[in-house]
């Protein structure tokens, strides 16, 4: 079929073992889900970064301007919220939210912010979740994937939602 003026459709990369189905050439390759993901129905899973509240501040010191640093050391919540909007506008990339996460053996540094049912959590600025086909569907170009690993120092990882599903909507405000 013949396009007159119009931009031909671009074909879907075939899948590459140990990642997700991607849905264009230049999105980024996120791993596939760990096995644990479907031993746990009640939970959502989220890709991206855990951040303890002292890598939080010490992100702000390095990327964010000093006169937007205000206060030495902001509430959690703005310092959460800081480093999520540095990061976006930073990467080019939008859809960072910020989650919870439940700890684990190697990333247990709890967040300054409780969960409304009182569960300990850890800072997690996601990119991909499980949540619902928009937050699983939508991801970041490679270059802007390059960017959030270098301004996170750190591999992006899978990790368990500290939020029970029944919970998550009601709990999170992120806009689709």
């Amino acid at each position: 079929m013949e396009y007159d003026g119009q931009p031909q459709p671009v074909p879907v990369p075939p899948k590459i073992p140990g990642f997700l189905q991607s849905a264009h050439p230049l999105q980024a390759d996120i791993p596939e889900l760990p096995a644990e993901h479907w031993t746990t129905p009640d939970f959502y899973w989220n890709y991206g970064w855990p951040m303890s509240m002292d890598e939080v501040h010490a992100f702000q010191r390095v990327y964010m301007p000093r006169h937007l640093l205000w206060q030495p050391n902001p509430s959690p919540v703005v310092a959460v919220a800081g480093v999520c909007t540095c990061v976006k506008t930073r990467s080019g990339w939008y859809a960072v939210r910020h989650v919870f996460v439940e700890p684990t053996e190697t990333v247990n540094a709890l967040s300054g912010i409780a969960t409304l049912d009182g569960r300990p959590g850890v800072s997690f600025f996601m990119l991909v979740s499980t949540a619902n086909e928009y937050y699983f569907r939508t991801r970041p170009s490679k270059e802007q994937m390059a960017v959030l690993k270098r301004l996170f120092g750190k591999e992006p990882c899978w990790m368990k939602d500290a939020v029970e599903k029944k919970l998550w909507h009601e709990y999170y405000d992120h806009d689709v």
